[in-house]
């Protein structure tokens, strides 16, 4: 999980929310929390927002509070199994979720489509050395083979 999370402050007015995705739009994100002056989520500010903000008449003063909804939004909690999250991204066809804090949505952190698949890959590499070493084990610790017995000769 990304703990350093690139926000929206929900004052921003939509007017400098347009300016702020236009301008070295490069650099920016395709998306953004909105979040209150208590770092709760109130919602997210896309790339397709701004370019149907951009179209509509003057939003005069409106604010990202005013304009994003979270009604859409897709959210997991800090506590949530990582398993979880990743059904829900599926299940909501999402490569991204925010992460709050249960009680307060205080945003805590994000993840990816990518920070999951980082995840998997490290669990895989960890499942493959253990199964190395498991094998190592095996075969430094199994008993030798016990001479063959002798023949008996009977009278």
């Amino acid at each position: 999980m990304v703990k350093a999370v690139d926000t929206l402050p929900g004052k921003m007015t939509v007017d400098a929310a347009v300016s702020f995705f236009t301008e070295d739009a490069g650099k920016r994100h395709r998306s953004y929390p909105v979040v209150d002056d208590a770092g709760a989520i109130a919602g997210m500010a896309t790339r397709a927002d701004i370019l149907r903000w951009q179209s509509e008449a003057e939003h005069e003063g409106a604010t990202l509070y005013d304009m994003a909804s979270d009604a859409d939004l897709t959210v997991a909690y800090s506590d949530d199994l990582l398993g979880r999250v990743a059904d829900l991204m599926i299940e909501h066809d999402v490569g991204r979720v925010p992460i709050l804090e249960r009680g307060t949505r205080r945003l805590v952190g994000w993840i990816a489509r990518r920070d999951l698949l980082r995840m998997r890959a490290m669990r895989n590499a960890e499942e493959r050395d253990r199964s190395a070493d498991l094998r190592r084990r095996d075969r430094t610790t199994a008993p030798a083979s016990a001479p063959a017995a002798a023949p008996h000769s009977t009278p």
